[in-house]
């Protein structure tokens, strides 16, 4: 395996740690695409980090993911 080229590196990838992502990633269409979401994905089977509804699930070190914390009376 050869290691990655500098000038190969694809700059546009999104950030893992970008603070409010829902609106830099969807803007105001991150309420409608939830709904859907909810609708076809109730159980939250489609998953990633930066994906609608990502923010409901943590992954933690071992790669597993587990429910995130929601205070009583959230969705």
């Amino acid at each position: 395996m050869t290691h990655p080229r500098p000038e190969k590196i694809f700059h546009k990838q999104a950030n893992t740690f970008e603070p409010g992502w829902q609106w830099s990633f969807f803007g105001p269409n991150y309420g409608r695409l939830r709904s859907i979401k909810d609708k076809y994905d109730p159980e939250g089977l489609l998953w990633c980090p930066q994906c609608v509804g990502g923010e409901d699930w943590v992954q933690r070190e071992d790669g597993r993911l587990c429910e995130a914390y929601k205070p009583f009376g959230a969705r």
